[in-house]
């Protein structure tokens, strides 16, 4: 019979989730330039959630354009680089101000990059604006 190891301390997550903040603060108080930061931020994001892939998009007025990604090379299909507000996953996530899960991206009528999490094997995500 497999055990499962006990989950850490509560105190564990906190502390990490917190070292994770002090970085990317440290990060956007230097003098480096906006790419190195946003690299940072994807970096400790992934790190500290434990994900294949992180994207960041800033929103103006109504669309999300994306600025990085971690953990994914390559080219990407033209509509992944612009999501309007309540469209896709994270746009719908942004406009309900609220994270949204997807734990199968092939059912999920909101996910509109199928092709692209197939050709990555990608499974799931979550949204968190």
């Amino acid at each position: 019979m497999l055990r499962r190891p006990p989950p850490p301390p509560a105190s564990h997550g906190r502390s990490e989730h917190l070292a994770a903040f002090l970085e990317i603060g440290s990060a956007l108080g230097s003098t480096l330039e906006f790419e190195e930061v946003i690299q940072r931020i994807l970096d400790t994001a992934k790190r500290t959630l434990c994900a294949d892939v992180v994207t960041l998009r800033l929103l103006h007025g109504e669309l999300l354009r994306l600025v990085g990604v971690a953990g994914m090379d390559g080219q990407f299909p033209g509509e992944f680089y612009t999501l309007k507000l309540g469209e896709s996953c994270l746009g719908r996530a942004v406009l309900e101000r609220r994270p949204l899960p997807v734990q199968d991206l092939r059912r999920s009528p909101l996910f509109a990059f199928r092709d692209l999490a197939h050709t990555r094997n990608l499974r799931s995500l979550l949204s968190i604006p």
